[in-house]
């Protein structure tokens, strides 16, 4: 849990954009340019620096050779900014860049970064700091020095279907630091040096309280980890009251699951370990699970823990985590020569009975070998037969409704043991699409059909987007339709749904009378602004871009209410919006005035240094007007550290300087997160820098 610090900075506030809109790169692509689809940008880090609330990046297939920094956007919910990858190979690439990681999330909220393949980096792939409400998902870090997605103070964070591998220095996937609510879910992690998971929530770093709450650790496949690193291949250090279910976890090379308490500010407690599947073959790894360290009141059920460990036991239960232990309907198999169970005062049990009669626990549980379990070990998928030992054995979980696969638990006449039930559970489906305009522009409020098994009807949104889900096997006819429009196609038709049905678009053409709306952009001088963007809603959604002159225009348009908002990064307009009703003519004069305010723009490059490698930050920044400024560190109680440009006048442009560091005494900082304050001025912008040994 993370505490909440004050500060005397005053910090730079910026009005949220209310309007949003898709934004194009690509390796041919040009910075210069618009950044639409037909003409997009060059570079990831300038579509970054240029969007605002609410936009999505659209990233096209290539190798990016760039340090991608979102760093201080405070996005809200509903209004993400979401950087995603349309192809199957967008390659993040900092191998010959020198950079800690490709992509850095600091001091942000809201940020959604979806499908990108990051290598190289010289400390991690994807790195989020001190931010909150980020998604991570469909994403792969493979090959980087450490980490493949490491994250250090982040509360709400979605970690969601990505391959980690490779990563040649410790884990696949770190959640680190005091941080509550993340969710890991449906990863892949493998080949990692490290663990696979590993959570850390080290009291050591401040701020925090050293505690990792009410995490969700779902649906992850772990293999092959911790070869020569040691460690488990989840491992919790600090993690309470926190769910960790149907996961697979098979043959790594040294512990399977652990929790315990070394660096964390308590013990890892009241946790539920829930249907999860852990094998090792014999000869191979140590304990498959671990209840150490401080670890109490939690509750151990419906698991497959089957060890390869010869030199002792296959689950370790510490005496100081038998407080509250509740441990049954568990399946515990040693592969190897060791014992069964055993706990840290010497205790050891080589049979079930004998662990059941000395602690009272796994009454229901069984002993038994995996040729009694899985329909084949061999295949690593580990799905149980249909005589298995693990069937209809489990107990019955409020927390574990589906398994592995998504199936409904339970399918037989009780829950199954491990991370799959068998058997097949009823299928549902969904059909999903846009309704759109022949250019391109969402229809909202088009009234959308389904007939045939069910029956149903929903309306577009304002992207134009409908969706009819839990659909069960059988036929069905969409079907669209608004006043005064015609659709092509006229509907779509299933005689047996049996799949997901997305991409269901239709495309509207309005037959009644149409319109045009226009208006001019100014500054202060009264000069036409051009480049700015300026976005319409209502009955559709369109946006547009002034011209040399600063004019705009809205064609084709259907009668209607509709709101105009012009949009620029530092700008101000008056008025904010304007409302337009159509009706039987088009509309001219729809004006705004504008004016640049204008701002030092100042950005971190590697903000995540080792001073003892000889490792700097590089602190950037554009004075867009000169005058005296200043450039100092604080450590994260106000304390002045270091004077990196002691006030002096600058000119107007672009300067770097590197900070070392270290203090004005020239003595290294110690290890944690540092505030770089830059003042212009009445303004001041801050980043934040994290400082690692």
């Amino acid at each position: 849990m993370k505490r909440i610090l004050s500060f005397i900075f005053v910090f730079s506030i910026f009005f949220p954009d209310l309007y949003s809109a898709a934004y194009y790169v690509s390796t041919t692509g040009l910075d210069s340019h618009t950044g639409s689809q037909d003409s997009p940008w060059q570079t990831i880090q300038h579509a970054v620096d240029s969007v605002n609330n609410g936009d999505t990046i659209l990233v096209n297939n290539g190798t990016y050779e760039e340090h991608v920094v979102i760093s201080d956007i405070l996005a809200t919910e509903g209004s993400s900014i979401t950087l995603r990858a349309i192809g199957t190979n967008v390659l993040i690439d900092v191998t010959d860049v020198g950079s800690g990681s490709g992509i850095n999330i600091d001091n942000s909220t809201y940020i959604v970064v979806d499908g990108f393949r990051v290598t190289g980096g010289t400390w991690c792939g994807i790195y989020p700091s001190l931010s909150d409400h980020v998604t991570i998902k469909n994403c792969v870090c493979y090959n980087n020095e450490d980490i493949g997605i490491f994250t250090a103070f982040c509360d709400y964070i979605v970690i969601e279907n990505n391959k980690c591998y490779n990563n040649q220095g410790s884990h696949g996937i770190y959640f680190s630091n005091s941080g509550d609510y993340p969710v890991i879910r449906g990863n892949i992690s493998y080949n990692n040096q490290g663990s696979g998971i590993h959570m850390n929530a080290d009291i050591n770093i401040q701020p925090g309280d050293g505690i990792i709450s009410h995490a969700l650790v779902e649906n992850n496949i772990i293999y092959g980890n911790n070869d020569g690193h040691g460690g488990a291949a989840i491992s919790m250090d600090g993690v309470q009251d926190s769910i960790i279910r149907n996961n697979l976890i098979y043959n790594n090379y040294d512990q399977g699951l652990a929790f315990f308490q070394i660096d964390g500010g308590d013990g890892s407690k009241r946790n539920k370990i829930l249907n999860n599947t852990i094998y090792f073959p014999a000869g191979q790894g140590s304990r498959a699970m671990g209840i150490e360290d401080n670890s109490s009141d939690c509750t151990v059920m419906n698991n497959i823990i089957i060890s390869g460990n010869s030199g002792g036991s296959a689950v370790d239960v510490y005496n100081s985590s038998l407080i509250g232990l509740v441990m049954d309907n568990n399946i515990i198999y040693n592969n190897g020569s060791g014992g069964l169970v055993s706990n840290n005062d010497g205790g050891s049990y080589n049979t079930l009975s004998a662990w059941q009669a000395a602690n009272g626990k796994d009454a229901n549980s069984k002993n038994v070998a995996p040729a009694s379990i899985f329909v084949s070990v061999g295949t690593g998928t580990f799905h149980i037969s249909s005589n298995s030992q693990a069937k209809d054995a489990g107990a019955t979980l409020s927390d574990v409704t589906v398994d592995l696969d998504g199936k409904t638990r339970p399918l037989g006449s009780a829950y199954d043991i491990g991370c799959y039930e068998y058997g097949n559970s009823l299928e549902y489906y969904s059909i999903s699409g846009y309704v759109k305009d022949s250019m391109n522009s969402a229809i909202r409020g088009a009234t959308v059909s389904l007939t045939g098994k069910e029956n149903s009807t929903t309306f577009t949104d304002t992207s134009g987007f409908y969706s009819f889900t839990d659909l069960s096997t059988g036929a069905y006819i969409v079907t669209p339709s608004l006043a005064n429009w015609s659709f092509a196609p006229l509907d779509y038709s299933y005689n047996l749904l049996m799949a997901d049905r997305d991409n269901q678009d239709f495309t509207g053409t309005y037959t009644g009378t149409t319109y045009k709306i226009s208006g001019a952009v100014k500054d202060v001088s009264g000069t036409g602004a051009a480049g700015i963007l300026v976005a319409l809603s209502g009955g559709l959604s369109r946006t547009a871009t002034t011209d040399a002159n600063g004019t705009y225009e809205f064609g084709s348009l259907p009668p209607g209410n509709y709101t105009i908002m012009p949009g620029k990064a530092n700008w101000e307009f008056v008025p904010l919006s304007r409302t337009a009703t159509l009706s039987t003519a088009g509309l001219t004069g729809q004006d705004f005035a504008g004016a640049d305010n204008g701002k030092a723009v100042f950005s971190v490059r590697n903000n995540l240094v080792n001073p003892l490698k000889g490792e700097k930050v590089k602190l950037a920044f554009n004075v867009q007007s000169a005058g005296y400024a200043a450039l100092e560190i604080y450590n994260m109680d106000g304390t002045l550290i270091k004077s990196v440009i002691e006030r002096s006048y600058i000119d107007k442009g672009p300067h770097s300087i590197d900070w070392d560091g270290t203090d004005k005494n020239g003595t290294i900082a110690p290890s944690g997160i540092y505030i770089a304050r830059l003042k212009q001025g009445s303004t001041v912008t801050t980043k934040k820098i994290c400082v690692v040994k």
